[in-house]
Parts: C-alpha cells; sequence; structure tokens
C-alpha cells in the first residue's frame, strides 16, 4: 500500500510539471541586411525606448510600464538604458494593442429525450450554436539608428573659449535597422498580463531575422520578473514623441 502511495505522488508531481503554464506566441522579424546589420547589435550600445505611437505621451501609465520591461529586456543583451535621444544609440519603438474580436460560431445538434433517459425511443437532436470570442494581442518593437547632428545657434563672443558660430549637438531618428511582431491569439486576452509573455518570444529575435512567422512556446521560465520602477528617472528629459522631430 505504501508503494501505490508513493508511486501515486509520483504521478502527481509529473502532472502539475506537466500543466505548467505555456503561451503560444507567434513571431515575425525582418533584419536589414549587408553593413547596416552590424549597426543592430545590442551589446555595448545605449538604448532609448520611445512610442512607436505619436499620440501616446512619455508619462502615459501604461507606456511608462511596458517600456520599463522593454528596457530591463534590452539590458539583458547588453543595451544599456539611456533617457536622453541625444545619448543612445538606438531608438527603439515600442507599439502594442489589441485587435478586433473575431467571432467563430460552431454549430452541433445535442440528443432530446422527451420520454425519458432511459427511454427506447429514438431521440430528438436539437440544433445549438455555440459562439466564441477571440482577440489578438501584440506588441511590435522597430530599432532605429540615432544620427547625431551639429546645428548652429548662434555666434560667440571673443570672449568664448571657441570663437565662431556656437554649435549644439542634436539628435532625430534614423534608418530602419530591424523590427519585431509578436502575437498571441486567445479568448479574453488580457494585454497587461500577456506583455511580459510576448515580450519574452520577441527578445529571442532582437537583430535576427525569422524568415517567416513562426510559433514560440514561452513557458513562466522565460518571463522576465516586471522591473521595480526608478524612482530617480525624470521624464523631463525625456524626448517626446519620435515623429515630429
Amino acid at each position: 500500500m505504501r508503494n501505490f502511495s508513493v508511486i501515486a505522488l509520483l504521478i502527481s508531481v509529473c502532472l502539475l510539471g506537466a500543466c505548467a503554464r505555456k503561451v503560444r506566441v507567434e513571431v515575425n522579424s525582418l533584419v536589414e541586411r549587408g553593413e547596416m546589420h552590424q549597426a543592430g547589435r545590442l551589446e555595448g550600445q545605449r538604448c532609448l525606448v520611445l512610442s512607436a505611437r505619436p499620440d501616446v505621451p512619455t508619462d502615459d501609465l501604461q507606456f511608462r510600464e511596458f517600456s520599463a520591461q522593454v528596457a530591463a529586456s534590452l539590458a539583458q543583451r547588453g543595451c544599456t538604458p539611456t533617457q536622453d535621444l541625444a545619448n543612445a544609440d538606438l531608438a527603439i519603438l515600442l507599439g502594442y494593442g489589441i485587435g478586433e474580436s473575431v467571432v467563430v460560431e460552431q454549430h452541433s445538434y445535442v440528443a432530446y429525450r422527451p420520454w425519458g433517459r432511459w427511454s427506447r425511443r429514438m431521440p430528438d437532436y436539437v440544433p445549438v450554436t455555440t459562439t466564441y470570442i477571440f482577440n489578438t494581442c501584440g506588441l511590435s518593437l522597430e530599432a532605429r539608428l540615432v544620427d547625431k547632428t551639429a546645428a548652429t545657434s548662434g555666434v560667440a563672443k571673443k570672449g568664448d573659449a571657441s570663437f565662431g558660430p556656437k554649435v549644439a549637438e542634436g539628435a532625430k531618428l534614423g534608418r530602419q535597422l530591424w523590427k519585431i511582431e509578436a502575437t498571441h491569439t486567445g479568448q479574453r486576452v488580457d494585454l497587461r498580463a500577456l506583455f511580459p509573455w510576448l515580450l519574452a518570444a520577441a527578445k529571442e529575435y532582437y537583430g535576427v531575422d525569422s524568415g517567416h512567422s513562426v510559433l514560440v512556446r514561452v513557458g513562466e521560465e522565460d518571463v522576465v520578473p516586471a522591473p521595480v520602477p526608478a524612482k530617480d528617472i525624470d521624464l523631463s528629459s525625456m524626448t517626446g514623441a519620435p515623429y515630429g522631430m
């Protein structure tokens, strides 16, 4: 009897391990070929996460939460987070959202026995329609070079250390290096809960061309814990929407 209990316990443990949560994420990534491919590397670079949508401000609470997770994921690849576009080598444009609902109807029949369950008569078959509602949530990451430009802001006085026009360094978004889309389709999707799982699938394709859409199964061990928000970040120093610079 004791051996039977041990075997039953082992089977239960195995079943619990097999039931560990897995999320299926579809990933599609593209990379610039040629000399620009090397420029898209993350190791040793400085990255700034910006919103891909011009109507999302940098102090938006949801963007701040998601961008902090993206910055932590990029840091795992050796890219140092920065809060100023002028100090960044790469700008990572972050997009996210939930698509329109897709309604799927399944038609079937159920047996109905008006004379009782154990009746020998032929049952009636009643048509039944079951409705399922699916949503697709996703994130997109786009890496662009940060072009540094020198702009003349005025004429220096003779007493200045360097006589001549004053030069201020500016920065703007440059060429696209790589982009990633990660999506998950299911019922009752929660973007905030699923975002770490989408990001875990996407991080394996930073600067990598997937060639086609691939299916990635993400486990709990792959998810990066959400970083603790930094209290000393000055949001006023962050560049606004990436477009219109």
